[in-house]
């Protein structure tokens, strides 16, 4: 059955392009003349309907999930269904976004599942390499999901590893879905930064990348961590980490 809001779009085409009485019109469409001339009195939130086009024009690859947490976090009252029937009549799905690939059925072989959060990584390259330090603020992982590229493949990647006692997991040639963490990073990241920034120096760059960065820890909600932010989340598996180790010590 059509939505009442449908029937009335139809009986306005009827009524103007065969020039039938309205009453009659309704008729044909089977919907009550008084439903037909019934308008909401609901606050059209304007404000808030604004609020959602900005961010998802500033966010591209948002859909109505992400912006539900974003406007929660600033204060709109809202729940999930609400939001995203404001995201459908705006037509915000209809934003030009990359087309998906075809999917394709294959027999995949049993992948590393991590237990716990920096007991895996996953490694690419975007344009240029980051430098060093990252396992001196965090332990070394027990596997690390790279794919083939001469970066990973040559001796002294796999001599680093080596010491570091982590294991290098590389993906199947031709199947990026091994690696689709990291993968769905650097989309993020090109669709975010790279691709609505003009860089003219690299401090410029520097600048706007370190921005993004911290942008994507702190605030950006992933459905993955429950719509909490990178940060937060890991903030949270600390203090699980804390009163688990404090409970062991009392037993």
């Amino acid at each position: 059955m059509a939505w009442p809001a449908l029937k009335r779009q139809a009986v306005e085409y009827i009524v103007s392009h065969y020039s039938v009485p309205r009453r009659r019109a309704c008729g044909i469409i089977r919907q009550h003349r008084s439903t037909n001339y019934y308008r909401s009195r609901k606050d059209p939130q304007i404000g808030l309907r604004t609020r959602m086009r900005e961010l998802a024009r500033a966010r591209v690859r948002y859909g109505y999930r992400r912006l539900h947490v974003l406007l929660k976090r600033e204060g709109w009252s809202l729940g999930r269904n609400q939001a995203f029937r404001i995201y459908r009549e705006e037509e915000l799905q209809l934003r030009s976004k990359k087309p998906r690939r075809r999917k394709m059925v294959v027999a995949r072989r049993e992948r590393y599942v991590p237990k716990r959060p920096n007991q895996a990584w996953s490694m690419d390259f975007v344009a240029d390499q980051l430098v060093s330090g990252i396992v001196a603020t965090r332990d070394a992982p027990a596997r690390i999901f790279v794919d083939n590229g001469s970066e990973f493949s040559g001796r002294l990647f796999d001599l680093w590893a080596y010491h570091q006692k982590a294991q290098i997991d590389f993906s199947r040639p031709g199947k990026p879905t091994d690696n689709c963490f990291i993968e769905s990073f650097n989309g993020s990241f090109r669709d975010e930064c790279l691709n609505v920034n003009w860089f003219e120096t690299i401090d410029e760059a520097k600048e706007k990348i370190e921005a993004w960065q911290v942008d994507y820890n702190e605030s950006r909600p992933h459905e993955a961590l429950k719509s909490m932010a990178p940060s937060e989340y890991a903030l949270k598996c600390r203090a699980t980490e804390s009163s688990y180790g404090s409970t062991t010590a009392k037993d």
